[in-house]
């Protein structure tokens, strides 16, 4: 006997496939409708102003920095572990303000 036949034959009755109910609509072989599509789209964040005021600071100190940097380079390796951490501490402020968000609407 051969393999397709033990196949074919079916020795344990109908197969559980068989009795699953067919797919009447098929999402490769057929377009979504017009009435199916959502518009989804992310959320906008509200432009805080303290947090652009907080960027236009650290702008103002990293031009400061580098002026210092290219004037006056031993000057410049004494101060700039203190850069970093004033530059550090207004990112975490700018992160912190950013999560908080605004709590007075416009």
């Amino acid at each position: 006997m051969k393999l397709k036949d033990l196949l074919n034959e079916n020795v344990l009755g109908d197969l559980p496939s068989s009795k699953l109910m067919k797919m009447k609509w098929n999402p490769v072989t057929e377009a979504a409708h017009e009435d199916d599509k959502v518009e989804e789209a992310a959320p906008r964040m509200k432009k805080d102003p303290d947090v652009d005021k907080l960027m236009d600071i650290l702008k103002d100190v990293s031009r400061m920095e580098n002026v210092i940097k290219a004037r006056d380079r031993s000057r410049y390796s004494h101060v700039k572990r203190e850069f970093k951490k004033f530059h550090d501490a207004l990112i975490n402020l700018r992160m912190v303000l950013r999560v908080k968000g605004p709590t007075i609407p416009n």
